[in-house]
């Protein structure tokens, strides 16, 4: 168990969380986030966001930022965050895919917005090719 534990200080609070959700979606031992229930993923998703919140409203910390680029950067997200708890997954799978996408976007791997599904007529299908190749894995 000591071996899995990392720390991570960093000044994006994107790539915190992103480390923190890491630790927990490990495919061995008790963290393994498959076998939640979709309550617990629900406190654990509000939880994580709220410890980085917490940790990047503390005075010394935020007088600890270089840049106004990282204070505005730390607000901007606090700021988007507060926004997307207004439409948190009602489902199980819901609350994967927003853990994985936060994972993927910690890492700056995140989805691409703005492509879409195609035929050979020209209708435009509804999705993002990028999401359903990874979220049926």
């Amino acid at each position: 168990m000591e071996d899995r534990v990392r720390i991570c200080h960093s000044n994006d609070p994107k790539k915190m969380v992103a480390e923190i959700f890491h630790t927990f979606s490990s495919n061995e031992g008790f963290f393994d986030l498959k076998y939640w229930s979709y309550p617990a993923l629900l406190e654990l998703y509000l939880g994580v966001y709220e410890l980085v919140k917490d940790y990047f409203t503390d005075p010394i910390v935020r007088e600890n930022l270089k840049t106004k680029g990282q204070k505005a950067m730390v607000k901007r997200w606090i700021t988007v965050r507060d926004k997307t708890f207004l439409h948190i997954p009602k489902s199980r799978e819901g609350m994967f895919k927003r853990i994985f996408e936060d994972i993927f976007k910690g890492f700056g791997c995140g989805t691409l917005h703005g492509y879409g599904f195609s035929n050979r007529f020209g209708d435009q299908l509804t999705g993002n090719p990028e999401r359903s190749s990874y979220v049926r894995r």
